[in-house]
This record gives C-alpha cells, sequence and structure tokens, in this order.
C-alpha cells in the first residue's frame, strides 16, 4: 500500500515540478524551460511504455510457473504433515522435482533478467537526460546573462532550474521501484474488468436476494429436463463435454448418472446449479426455463453432497447451519438425526459444540459426510444431488451413510452421480454415459438384461475387483472361509 501512495506522490511532485519550470522562467521567455519540459515529456513517456511492457508480461508470462510452485509446495506440505523428514526424503524424489521446477521456471527467471536489464538501461537514460538537461541550462543561461537585455538573470536562476530538475528526476526514478507491482496490479485487473463488464445475469434480482423464498419453494414442483444441451468449458472449447444430451428427472424420484470419469457426470450438476451455462440447449424445471429462476431462490431449494466433504474451523452446530441461517437448535438436531449423525453427536464431550478442526479433521470420513448430509438436509430441499457421496467410504461407514441417503431421498427429486453402482440398485432411472451423450437407460434390472450393454459391464468389472480386493483381504478371506466350514457343519448336522 505504502508504494502506490509512494507512486501517486511523485506522481504529483512531478507535475508540481513543471509548474515551477513555467513559474522561474516566466521572464525568459521561454527559452530556457523549454529545454526542460521537452526532458520532462521524454522521460513521461519512456516511463509509460515501460509501464505497458511490465503489464503485458504480467499478464502473460508466469501463470503457469506459479502454477507449478504452488502445487510443490502444496505437496510438501501435506506430505510434511503426515510423515517425518526422513520419510518426505524417501517418498518423493527431491532432485528430480527440483529439476522440473527450475525447468519450468526459466522463462520467468530470463523474464527477470530482462526486467533487470531494462531497469539499469532505464536510469541510466534519466542520468544521461540530466546531465544533458543541465549542460544546456547552464550553456544557455550563461549565454542569456551575457546579453544586456537580460541582465535580470542571474546564476541563481540557472541554478534554480537545474536544481529542480535534478530533483524531478529523482522523484521519477523513485516510480522505478514501483513499476513492477503497479504492473502486476494492471495486468490482474484485465481479467477482474472482464468480469465486472460481463452482461448481467437478469434473472438475478439482487433486492430479493435475500427476500422470503416460501412461495418460491411452494411453486417448484421439481420435474427437471435437459434439452439437447450442449457444452464445453471456456478454457476449452475445441474439446466438448456433453454432445446434445437429453435427460429426464422425474419429480420425487431418484435418478442416476454412471459412466467412466470424465464422460459429463459432474458437468450436468454445475450446469444445474448454473455455475456455467450451456453453450446450447436448454434446461428446464417444471417445464420452465431455468434462467427463469432466480438464480438464489434456485440454489436455496438444492442441497448438495459431494464426494469430498468441506467443512469450516467451527463447530458441529455451526457447519450444519451453514446450510441455513436462520435454522434452530431443533431443526438443525432433526436434519442430524435424518443424516444419521445425532447419535455420534451426542457421544462427543462438547456434543454439538465441538470444534471439528480445520476442513474437519478431528472426525472420520463417515462422521463428516453425514455432517455434510445434515448440513444438506438443514433447509428441506426439493432437489437433492449427490456426486460420489459414499465412494470415498468404507464398508462400514458407507452402509450408514447409504441409509441416511436413502431415507433422504425420498420425496425429492434426486440425482445421483455413482461411482459404487450398488448403491443405485434401487433408483427410478438410470442414465449410462458415455463422451457426454447418454448411451443406455432405464433401471438397474431393465439394463442387466441388455446383454453386453455397457451397465451390465460396469457392473461386471465391479463384481470381479470386488472379488479381487476380497481375495487380497487375509481378514475377509478367513472370515470367509469360517463362514463356509460353519456352513458345511450345519449341513453335515
Amino acid at each position: 500500500m505504502l508504494g502506490y501512495e509512494g507512486y501517486i506522490y511523485t506522481l504529483e511532485q512531478k507535475n508540481d515540478v513543471k509548474l515551477i519550470f513555467r513559474c522561474q522562467n516566466r521572464d525568459c521567455k521561454g527559452r530556457c524551460h523549454t529545454n526542460t519540459n521537452s526532458a520532462m515529456d521524454i522521460v513521461q513517456t519512456t516511463n509509460y511504455s515501460i509501464g505497458l511492457w511490465f503489464t503485458r508480461r504480467e499478464k502473460n508470462n508466469g501463470l503457469y510457473e506459479k502454477g507449478i510452485g504452488m502445487e510443490f509446495l502444496a505437496l510438501i506440505a501435506t506430505i510434511t504433515s503426515i510423515c517425518c523428514c526422513f520419510i518426505v526424503s524417501f517418498i518423493v524424489n527431491w532432485k528430480l522435482t527440483m529439476v522440473i521446477y527450475d525447468k519450468e521456471l526459466a522463462p520467468t527467471r530470463s523474464g527477470g533478467i530482462r526486467q533487470g536489464a531494462l531497469f539499469g538501461v532505464f536510469i541510466g537514460w534519466l542520468s544521461l537526460i540530466t546531465f544533458i538537461v543541465c549542460a544546456t541550462d547552464f550553456i544557455s543561461g550563461s549565454f542569456l546573462m551575457t546579453k544586456k537585455n537580460q541582465s535580470t538573470f542571474t546564476i541563481s536562476d540557472i541554478l534554480i532550474v537545474a536544481s529542480i530538475f535534478s530533483q524531478s528526476i529523482g522523484l521519477i526514478s523513485f516510480v522505478g521501484s514501483f513499476v513492477q507491482g503497479l504492473s502486476e496490479a494492471r495486468g490482474a485487473a484485465v481479467s477482474v474488468f472482464r468480469l465486472i463488464d460481463e452482461e448481467k445475469d437478469e434473472s438475478i434480482n439482487e433486492a430479493e436476494v435475500w427476500e422470503d423464498i416460501t412461495e418460491s419453494r411452494s411453486n417448484i414442483n421439481g420435474d427437471i429436463k435437459f434439452n439437447n444441451v450442449n457444452f464445453h468449458y471456456p478454457s476449452r472449447r475445441d474439446a466438448p463435454v456433453l454432445c446434445n444430451l437429453s435427460v429426464v428427472a422425474r419429480a420425487g424420484q431418484t435418478t442416476a448418472l454412471v459412466g467412466f470419469s470424465g464422460c459429463g457426470k459432474s458437468t450436468c450438476i454445475s450446469l444445474f446449479l448454473r455455475y456455467y451455462e450451456p453453450s446450447s440447449g436448454e434446461i428446464t424445471i417444471d417445464g420452465k426455463p431455468i434462467t427463469n429462476y432466480n438464480v438464489q431462490h434456485l440454489r436455496e431449494n438444492i442441497g448438495v453432497v459431494s464426494q469430498e466433504p468441506v467443512l469450516f474451523g467451527m463447530t458441529i452446530y455451526e457447519n450444519i447451519r451453514f446450510g441455513k441461517l436462520n435454522a434452530t437448535q431443533d431443526e438443525i438436531e432433526e436434519a442430524a438425526r435424518e443424516a444419521n449423525a445425532h447419535n455420534f453427536i451426542m457421544q462427543l464431550p462438547d456434543k454439538y459444540e465441538i470444534l471439528v478442526g480445520e476442513r474437519g479433521i478431528q472426525l472420520s470420513g463417515g462422521e463428516k459426510q453425514r455432517i455434510a448430509l445434515a448440513r444438506a438436509l438443514v433447509k428441506k430441499p426439493t432437489f437433492l444431488l449427490l456426486d460420489e457421496a459414499t465412494s470415498a467410504l468404507d464398508n462400514n461407514n458407507e452402509k450408514i451413510v447409504q441409509e441416511a441417503l436413502d431415507r433422504a431421498c425420498k420425496g425429492r427429486t434426486t440425482i445421483v452421480i455413482a461411482h459404487r453402482l450398488t448403491t443405485i440398485r434401487n433408483a427410478d432411472q438410470i442414465y449410462v454415459f458415455d463422451k457426454g451423450n447418454v448411451i443406455e437407460q432405464g433401471t438397474h434390472d431393465t439394463l442387466m438384461g441388455n446383454e453386453g450393454g455397457k451397465y451390465q459391464e460396469l457392473v461386471k468389472r465391479q463384481q470381479m475387483e470386488k472379488i479381487d480386493d476380497d481375495q487380497d483381504d487375509p481378514i475377509k478371506m478367513q472370515k470367509a472361509k469360517e463362514e463356509e466350514e460353519e456352513a458345511i457343519g450345519m449341513c453335515i448336522l
């Protein structure tokens, strides 16, 4: 902040200096101060050109290198928090990592060298202008003093002009130290102003954002339809994610989206939440375009549970209340019961007032997922979006969370993105995605009866993976063996 204040102060001082030049030399008929003002204009033009160069450089260069650096530091922080130093040294190939980082940093390093060279030329240019102007002022001043009609012009006037110009050059050189920071700000401001200049979303009425939405809720039945939706991310216009996608999710029913990673399942949720707009096609709710609904009101009707639950470093009570800021204690406890979270919360030392730690580090994966589900349910949403909500849990926690999810889905329009296909056997409709389009749809039994179908292939593949995992687990193998021996004994009896 001090740098920019100094920059503004310097600009003010520089303009005052030019004004002083004109005042001090008002009796010299414009001959003496012409050189100084022209020199000041040259210096200002040079300074402005350098600033533009730095702005373009900061906007276009260094972004990838900074990303590599942040990823590298995040890797170090993550591993260091788990392991000791010698373990870190063992896991991470430091030399290879440093070589990669050094290679990616090369453009930034060469840019810094060019920057230093340019500053050196700039300072040299200022010194050259200073000496030339001072010499010119002394020569022209001496010439004016020798003239009889300029007898009032003294050596003091010459020294004043030379001194003021030297001070102004010092102020301009002081500006140079802030050029880089100012250029970075200007480069970053380009994207900010681009966002500010975007056309306003007419469906967002800022005056209605915090109004009561009870009437809005009652007017939504819950039918969702994707009509020939096409979409590509702004950063990858040549890579379509959804291609003429048509999906229907009926009110009060559970609709599952399955397929390999990258086929566009999560993108559907992002479009429904209006994080993005379709490239073409239309998304409707109860037959009305989704753009007709106020974004804030729409999201108040949606509960989302993702694969990685995000909890804040607050109490459990505050984390659940985050879903509905005016929720009462009874509403929070009701949501926790519905999410199968109330019992384990009551066993904690401070119950709902216990701090969960940064990102919920004090809780297990299943507990965090149930808190996230309670946060989604506390506002009693019309729509429930489950993005692989149980894929990161072990079997015991998956059973507990899945029981809560099945109960939460009743009476709500639910869209489930499932990795474990056993969790969607009871879904009312299943859509199988491939490369951004639907290739199969139907119930679990219908799709399993489709010999050679993609869904049947996915189910069989997961069954084989489960068998392999069980065989690799000696505890499970021993348990299965004991059960088999017990069954044989019962048959003998």
